[in-house]
């Protein structure tokens, strides 16, 4: 019976840790990209106003073809009216009381063409540098999720350190007592030991908090509850691991400028100014349209009841107080700071590579400075610890031993994910 009980026993905690697990979400940073990019709202928005873009880009383009426009106009007059020529004659009935115009008509721009066509130029220009802008969103999007992942398990890692940290410490903190107990060590030793292990304790309560902050932002980022603790984030090794070699300057500034989005962005709009520049200039000149239209008229003796032309009609506002002029002028100067707007933009993205690339050798040098000096940190606490228990050296020796190498681990911990973060941002920056 007992032997029955146990196994249900067994049984209920398997059940349960499997209910545990099915409840958990395992997120890596691919799957936590993907979901960024679909549901971010600042990107959502981005993308509608992309659409907005084309279509209207679209509107405009469609006013190059022939446009159509029926009217119906029905009107019901008090009498009808009648025209007496000669007395004694009855009266000729000129309009009835019911009158009823319809006109069908088509009418195509011709001069107008050329500020209409290059209206439409400028706001397709425009509508292909939101398609840039929204790929400069993601990829920033992109980072961010990237660079929050490498945060968050950097977090982990300085906490993990400072907890084995705390528990060597704890360790030398009961060793210590051991020697106040025998005489060989003073309490101020075992005060120094036991400062040491709440400072590892604090240590690894911040780096949790920060741990819990990089999360809640990066959830938030990817359009997931920041509350939820049921989701679980995979370490991306990948990006850890990356190895590749960083590009030469020269190379990487010429890959940024081909392929950064903000480039394309501000190269786009340089276009699009110019031609509005181009269509307000051209819209100065006279508007001249061909027509034809078809009219029939009801319940009017002296007119046809179908008719039909065909035409042109020109309009021209020659006198307008200069609106027209300044609005041609005002075109021209931005045309002028867009193409500013680029060669800032160029400048800008030449610093970024050129900072990114320092900042990720850095960073590399970092890691093999700091892999170095671990073993050297491990070797010298070995050494001193043994030298404190054969009574050779102090605990002073060992805790600056401890903290030298509780600092190794440390540098090598942030220097291994700094390295990451750089690599990614690189990524971002020369536009990849």
């Amino acid at each position: 019976m007992m032997r029955l009980h146990n196994i249900g026993l067994s049984l209920a905690l398997v059940c349960c840790a499997s209910a545990s697990f099915a409840a958990s979400r395992q997120l890596g940073v691919d799957e936590a990209v993907e979901l960024a990019l679909s549901q971010n709202p600042r990107l959502r928005g981005a993308t509608l106003r992309q659409g907005a873009a084309h279509d209207a880009a679209r509107s405009v383009g469609a006013h190059m073809l022939p446009s159509v426009h029926l009217s119906e106009e029905y009107q019901r007059y008090k009498d009808p009216f009648a025209i007496t020529f000669m007395p004694g004659l009855a009266p000729f009935q000129v309009r009835d009381v019911d009158n009823n115009t319809f006109v069908a008509a088509v009418g195509q721009p011709l001069l107008g063409l050329g500020h209409i066509a290059e209206d439409y130029l400028a706001l397709r220009d425009q509508a292909a540098a939101s398609d840039a802008n929204l790929k400069a969103a993601r990829a920033s999007l992109t980072e961010a999720i990237q660079a929050g992942y490498l945060r968050y398990f950097e977090s982990r890692a300085l906490a993990e350190i400072a907890r084995w940290s705390g528990k060597e410490l704890g360790e030398q903190v009961n060793q210590t007592q051991a020697r106040l107990k025998a005489g060989v060590l003073t309490n101020a030793d075992l005060l120094r030991v036991q400062v040491a292990a709440a400072n590892a304790r604090l240590q690894e309560i911040g780096a949790q908090s920060q741990a819990e902050v990089v999360r809640a932002n990066l959830l938030a980022a990817i359009g997931l509850d920041p509350s939820d603790g049921e989701i679980e984030l995979i370490e991306p090794t990948s990006l850890i691991a990356n190895a590749s070699e960083l590009p030469a300057d020269r190379a990487a500034f010429d890959e940024a400028l081909n392929r950064r989005p903000e480039i394309a962005r501000d190269r786009l709009l340089g276009k699009s100014a110019e031609h509005t520049k181009r269509a307000r200039w051209l819209s100065l000149l006279p508007e001249i349209d061909g027509e034809a239209a078809y009219v029939r008229i009801d319940g009017q003796k002296f007119a046809p009841p179908e008719s039909w032309f065909v035409g042109v009609k020109a309009t021209w506002t020659p006198w307008e107080w200069g609106s027209g002029f300044f609005a041609a002028r005002a075109a021209g100067r931005q045309a002028e700071a867009a193409a500013q707007d680029l060669a800032s933009e160029r400048s800008t993205v030449a610093t970024e590579v050129q900072t990114s690339l320092s900042q990720s050798r850095a960073a590399r040098f970092a890691v093999e400075v700091a892999e170095k000096t671990i073993a050297a940190a491990q070797e010298a606490y070995r050494v001193t610890d043994a030298l404190v228990r054969a009574g050779s050296a102090t605990t002073t020796d060992l805790l600056d031993a401890q903290s030298a190498l509780t600092g190794a681990r440390l540098n090598l911990a942030r220097a291994r994910y700094e390295l990451a973060i750089q690599r990614v941002t690189l990524a971002r920056v020369i536009g990849r």
